[in-house]
């Protein structure tokens, strides 16, 4: 049977998830924050392939607690 393998972008998520994720367990935090160029093929990566390899590891939120901002901040 032959192997199939995900696309480079995908293991490429799933390694840059897993250095975020050392890192969390470094340094703690409570998230985040994302720089760079924002341009639409980058926010696109990034909501496509890291976010869910980030909620994979529980790193990220998979849905809100409550409908205002103020509790869902608190919460995480």
């Amino acid at each position: 049977m032959p192997v199939v393998l995900p696309p480079a972008a995908v293991v490429v998520a799933a390694a840059v998830a897993d250095t975020m994720e050392s890192l969390m367990d470094a340094v703690g935090g409570d998230g985040f924050l994302i720089t760079g160029p924002l341009v639409p093929d980058n926010v696109l990566a990034i909501t496509d392939r890291l976010v869910p390899a980030l909620r994979d590891r529980g790193l990220v939120r998979r849905e809100y607690s409550s409908n205002l901002l103020r509790e869902n901040v608190m919460a995480f």
